[in-house]
């Protein structure tokens, strides 16, 4: 919904794709004004938008996580790699932050159980073991009984 979204404040955060620095076309710019950045940003639901700002952190890569915050202008296509049209929202941004990726850590009830688990799984280890340990200390009995043979005497000569 274009109409409902231009002009409006957005804001987004997602892996950066790729940027290109652009030179802004006529001879009434001011100097030091003359170009922009055009990148292109994917968030965490796949979804694609263009931003376009004029300053670009130095520290800003290509696959850098950053959040934008900015004007949605207009929708904006663009030919992709397969050579087909794309439809995504066109941003004019004033502040493009590096953002650190999220740590993954466990939460406190995670934890409890992760350690539950563990313990769980080294108990049932345990007990495999040392079930093992006393059939191998039985006493084994033979199924059939053991006949003795006299050896035969050497006769002499």
């Amino acid at each position: 919904s274009p109409d409902r979204y231009r002009g409006k404040v957005v804001e987004f955060t997602g892996s950066l794709k790729f940027y290109e620095r652009r030179k802004i076309p006529g001879k009434s710019v001011a100097p030091g004004m003359d170009f922009y950045y055009q990148c292109y940003l994917l968030d965490s639901n796949q979804i694609e938008y263009v931003f376009r700002t004029r300053d670009l952190p130095e520290e800003v890569k290509v696959n850098d996580i950053v959040h934008i915050k900015g004007y949605f202008l207009q929708r904006y296509n663009f030919l992709n790699r397969l050579n087909r049209t794309t439809w995504v929202p066109l941003i004019v941004v004033g502040d493009v932050e590096v953002m650190a990726e999220k740590s993954y850590g466990l939460t406190t009830n995670e934890s409890r159980v992760v350690i539950a688990l563990a313990v769980l799984f080294i108990g049932l280890i345990v007990v495999i073991m040392v079930s093992t340990m006393k059939k191998s200390t039985k006493p084994r009995r033979m199924k059939k009984e053991l006949k003795f043979v006299d050896k035969p005497k050497e006769k002499k000569a």
